[in-house]
């Protein structure tokens, strides 16, 4: 365990490694997260039995859409989440200080 004084150092390099993946499921949520009720494909709406065709050559259902819409969903909270309770561990650590004693006796 690597330490600075009598201070460790690993809870820290922990929290940023939780907040930079947090903060990669926050954006990949975003992404995939619509901000309508509607299941779209290339801008026109789809409706169950729908299969929506990519130009690149892939194809998906209309459930396969709602899936990826809903694991959006998931992978905002989680982003949300991370980076709020790394937030806290960040503000937490900062309140202390150097890691000194400041207690009286």
């Amino acid at each position: 365990m690597s330490q600075q004084g009598d201070k460790p150092t690993w809870p820290v390099g922990v929290a940023m490694v939780a907040l930079i993946v947090s903060v990669i499921f926050l954006c990949s949520g975003l992404f995939r997260q619509p901000w309508s009720d509607e299941v779209d494909c290339g801008g026109k709406t789809m409706e169950p039995g729908d299969t929506c065709v990519s130009s690149r050559g892939g194809s998906q259902s209309y459930d396969e859409r709602v899936e990826v819409r809903e694991n959006g969903t998931w992978m905002l909270i989680l982003g949300l989440v991370g980076v709020g309770g790394s937030i806290l561990f960040f503000a937490a650590a900062g309140r202390r200080g150097d890691g000194e004693d400041t207690r009286s006796e």
